[in-house]
């Protein structure tokens, strides 16, 4: 990870205690930002003992400095345009007494200091700092129906912002209304919307925007990693953020199940196509002892395993512990076998389960195979020059 960088960990009751642990063992306590709690059900179903309808997201970062976690502002004061750039009025960000406040205005005499008692309540350096910016153009002074003044901080729009929440109960995605964060239901409309189906449990795209805009709310560029791409929900919030925010955010999703060519470019390719922009490169690892894993597992009958086992024997790398002329002496006891046991046998006994990709220190090894090209873009890919 970079060393501004931030992660996200998400995980259910059951492991966030052990999670916790781990992180503060990585990362040291002192990276530890907060665990937000994020509601992601609702209803109570056939729960025998808790309705669990929440899940945690640990929040660390690779720095010492602070970290605020940012969320939208929602502006409810007065919006002037100075200079073509629009401010908003704080008209109460002088406070006799900090953090005591009053919904009704008619009490804000309780809580406001006007600018005719800033001398006496806060110190004439005070009282000489806010006739600076005064001065400056950065305050105002507004009449009062009292009869006092009113000091006034001009705040960019453009800037202001929320502290986060801990809590994480109802998702503001910018490009339509609010949302429920409930994970069963928006998740896989969003997917549904796009025509993709077969993926359980996919997190709402305004989720991941969110926690994005939290540590980059003013950052144009930057790299989002998900090294759990799952259906692909992270690099559609990265896509609309690009579209509809103008960022230039890129991301990486890392994923080793076999939905990727169903469920996950899919995604991706149908959101680029709504959106008209974005692309994206996809790579695998190159594979070694892992194309005879994937023949074991789609094999359908023992004789196949049997051909398999023939290759195998000329052409992966076998685990240290197998000698194959025993293997073929015990080719009847090999046969008894169910054909689930075959296959557990040949593959995680037999092949060396170090072996399953090609290492890139071993590219040039003419017994790989590999192509020019693919030499060339892993040259790129890692920036080095030893191949």
């Amino acid at each position: 990870m970079s060393e501004d960088g931030v992660i996200f960990v998400q995980c259910d009751d059951n492991e966030q205690g052990y999670l916790k642990v781990l992180m503060d063992e990585i990362f040291d306590r002192e990276k530890f930002v907060g665990t937000l709690v994020w509601q992601r059900a609702k209803g109570g179903g056939q729960a025998k003992e808790i309705v669990k309808g929440h899940d945690y997201i640990l929040v660390y970062k690779n720095f010492t400095n602070s970290l605020t976690l940012k969320r939208e502002k929602s502006i409810q004061k007065k919006i002037v345009k100075i200079k073509g750039k629009l401010f908003y009025k704080n008209d109460d960000f002088i406070r006799k007494v900090f953090g005591k406040y009053s919904a009704q205005k008619s009490t804000n005499y309780d809580r406001r200091c006007f600018y005719e008692e800033i001398e006496k309540i806060k110190g004439k350096e005070k009282k000489k700092e806010i006739d600076q910016k005064i001065k400056s153009g950065e305050y105002l002074l507004e009449k009062h129906p009292s009869g006092n003044h009113i000091v006034v901080r001009l705040e960019p729009i453009d800037e202001a912002y929320s502290t986060f929440y801990s809590i994480l109960k109802n998702i503001s995605d910018d490009n339509s209304s609010v949302i429920s964060g409930w994970l069963s239901e928006v998740g896989k409309d969003d997917l549904e919307s796009l025509g993709i189906t077969g993926f359980d449990y996919p997190k709402p795209v305004g989720l991941i925007k969110l926690l994005i805009k939290s540590v980059m709310m003013f950052d144009d560029n930057g790299i989002i990693l998900d090294f759990f791409g799952g259906s692909g929900t992270t690099a559609q919030a990265v896509i609309e953020l690009n579209k509809h925010d103008k960022k230039n955010y890129n991301f990486i999703l890392c994923e080793q199940l076999d939905y990727i060519d169903t469920i996950t470019m899919p995604r991706i390719k149908k959101v680029i196509k709504k959106l008209s922009g974005g692309d994206f490169v996809y790579m695998e690892l190159a594979k070694w002892n892992e194309k005879w894993t994937e023949r074991i597992k789609k094999a359908k009958s023992r004789n196949e395993l049997e051909k398999i086992w023939d290759e195998l024997k000329d052409a992966a790398f076998l685990s240290y512990k197998v000698e194959p002329e025993k293997v073929d002496k015990y080719k009847k006891e090999f046969g008894e076998l169910t054909l689930a046991e075959q296959k557990e046998f040949l593959q995680k006994e037999c092949l060396d389960q170090n072996h399953l990709y090609i290492n890139y220190s071993e590219i040039n090894d003419e017994e790989y195979g590999v192509s020019a090209e693919d030499k060339k873009l892993n040259k790129e890919f890692y920036k080095s020059d030893k191949l």
